[in-house]
């Protein structure tokens, strides 16, 4: 998926910007990413309730409670409706 490709290169892009190198950046968000889909693929409950499993006040609450302040999950699924339009059409 593009969009999700593109997540990855603009957070890849902001390590750069902060002092890391490309490949080092791009290895490491690349298992980051693939180890997170790996634990959500093997989660017995509620991805919501992996979501959720933070320290309040710590680091992916920090990051958790920006992204929901600023709507920032609306988009990803505004576009949903269109693609599943797209596809049946086709």
């Amino acid at each position: 998926m593009s969009a999700y490709y593109m997540l990855l290169t603009v957070i890849i892009q902001w390590c750069e910007r902060n002092g890391l190198d490309e490949p080092s950046a791009r290895a490491y968000i690349t298992e980051f990413t693939g180890a997170l889909s790996r634990k959500a693929a093997t989660w017995d409950g509620d991805l919501e309730d992996l979501a959720r499993e933070m320290t309040p006040g710590g680091l992916n609450w920090m990051a958790l409670t920006h992204l929901e302040e600023k709507d920032a999950y609306t988009p990803w699924t505004e576009i949903l409706g269109p693609i599943l339009e797209k596809v049946i059409k086709e």
